[in-house]
């Protein structure tokens, strides 16, 4: 009998140890699968600034594509800015799970030149680590992983 509590005890400890590494692993590949989709999500305005993509409506010149994130939030905003004001967002990115974003960042993609106002880091957080996508000043956009 002493026998049997024993193997059993075993087996509950293997298999909350199983079920501790699942859930971190799936963390990691959740923070993973959003700086990608991240990188996506910048190179998306990279490439309509550099195009000269205007909206469909109250665009007299366009200046270039803004990116905003906002620390703690899970929304990633694209708004064209156009005639040095800013218009409604006409994208959204929004993080799943129980990931935030760690820090308030904002990027002007420049048309035509590629250049980027304001270069910096997005990192994305959850209690398993930080992911971080860095956009460089000449418009270079860098996936760094885990941090």
């Amino acid at each position: 009998m002493i026998e049997l509590l024993v193997a059993v005890g075993i087996m509950g400890l293997l298999v909350g140890g199983g079920v501790a590494a699942y859930v971190q692993f799936d963390l990691t590949q959740q923070l993973t699968q959003a700086g990608e989709s991240m990188e996506v999500f910048l190179r998306l305005a990279q490439k309509r600034a550099a195009a000269g993509e205007k909206p469909s409506s109250g665009c007299g010149t366009l200046n270039g594509y803004e990116v905003r994130v906002t620390n703690g939030g899970v929304d990633a905003l694209m708004n064209p800015i156009c005639d040095g004001e800013t218009l409604p967002s006409a994208d959204t990115m929004t993080l799943g799970g129980d990931l935030l974003f760690g820090n308030d960042a904002s990027f002007l993609f420049k048309v035509l030149s590629g250049g980027v106002s304001n270069p910096g880091d997005i990192d994305i957080n959850s209690w398993a680590g930080t992911h971080r996508v860095s956009v460089t000043g000449g418009g270079a956009i860098v996936n760094e992983g885990m941090q």
